[in-house]
């Protein structure tokens, strides 16, 4: 499936970024298989991008960030539903962009329903180093 291309993208599509933590302290990789939850959905929504900033440190071999979303409860399980294929490796200290695909029926996203959580999965891994400063997404409203 191609990804979204960012001339779908618009200027008046809503951007958030959610800082991985309120107290200005970054937020470690986990080492085991994760799901992060970024956002709560209040209405229904087309993820369009997201971006994940990386503190200094190290990413060990097989560290891969999926765009993804799903029950909005579950602690730290994977999110059910990936948005498009991993970033593999993700990169320390930087903006690294998640791939995130078009639905087979639009050239945007698919209709994340209201009430669901987007935000990234990690697969189990050896220790990182690296921290996620925070997470940055665009979306239009379903």
């Amino acid at each position: 499936m191609p990804v979204i291309a960012n001339s779908e993208i618009k200027s008046t599509d809503p951007y958030v970024f959610v800082p991985a933590a309120l107290t200005g302290t970054a937020t470690a990789v986990n080492a085991s298989a994760s799901g992060v939850r970024v956002w709560i959905t209040p209405f229904p929504i087309r993820l369009l991008s997201m971006t994940v900033y990386t503190g200094a440190g190290a990413i060990t071999s097989g560290t891969t960030f999926t765009a993804a979303y799903g029950t909005a409860t579950g602690g730290v399980a994977a999110l059910g539903t990936t948005l498009g294929s991993a970033l593999n490796p993700p990169v320390v200290s930087s903006a690294n962009v998640l791939p995130v695909d078009a639905s087979t029926d639009d050239v945007v996203g698919p209709v994340i329903p209201a009430g669901s959580a987007i935000g990234l999965n990690i697969p189990a891994v050896a220790t990182n180093t690296t921290v996620i400063i925070g997470v940055g997404f665009r979306y239009r409203p379903a």
